[in-house]
């Protein structure tokens, strides 16, 4: 496991790390109970999707609604889906702060 990013979490790690349903090779999974991102498969662009990730996290929530509707209109079913899982990621982090 090598660590993208400390103040979010982020983690580069292997399949054989996660549990079994997400040996698929490649993508980006939030563990809740961890409250850590994994950035799995991706090779060379890991660090790159780290960056991104820890950048969106620190957007304010104008900046955030700007990226949405960015990824929304690009019309990639796979930014789109990067899009909610990093939307889900805020709002149970925000959440988590609420009540801590």
């Amino acid at each position: 496991m090598e660590i993208l990013n400390a103040v979010h979490n982020i983690v580069s790690v292997t399949p054989e790390r996660l549990s079994e349903r997400h040996l698929d090779g490649r993508g980006i999974y939030y563990m809740k109970d961890q409250d850590m991102i994994a950035v799995v498969g991706w090779d060379k662009d890991t660090k790159i999707i780290g960056e991104m990730i820890a950048d969106y996290l620190e957007l304010s929530l104008e900046g955030r609604q700007e990226a949405e509707e960015f990824c929304l209109s690009s019309g990639s079913d796979g930014v789109t889906r990067i899009n909610e899982l990093l939307k889900e990621i805020a709002r149970i982090r925000s959440c988590r702060r609420q009540f801590a």
